[in-house]
């Protein structure tokens, strides 16, 4: 259930990315901040992952076999 709340959200925080994933703080923060993210975004001091354009990202990073960080 936790899973598909995370699904249908448009924008993931740290904790949900890292839920999302399975992935640790330090490599979900360290993605987030990259200033070539294009799926970051910025609300003050906090950070947040489009979902949709994550998911291309990670999409395109399996399809052309490059490194996710």
């Amino acid at each position: 259930q936790q899973y598909m709340d995370l699904v249908n959200k448009k924008l993931l925080n740290v904790k949900e990315l890292k839920e999302y994933t399975g992935w640790g703080d330090t490599t979900v923060r360290r993605l987030l901040r990259r200033a070539d993210s294009p799926f970051t975004v910025r609300m003050g001091n906090r950070l947040y992952a489009d979902k949709d354009l994550f998911d291309k990202y990670i999409a395109d990073c399996i399809k052309y076999q490059i490194n996710v960080c």
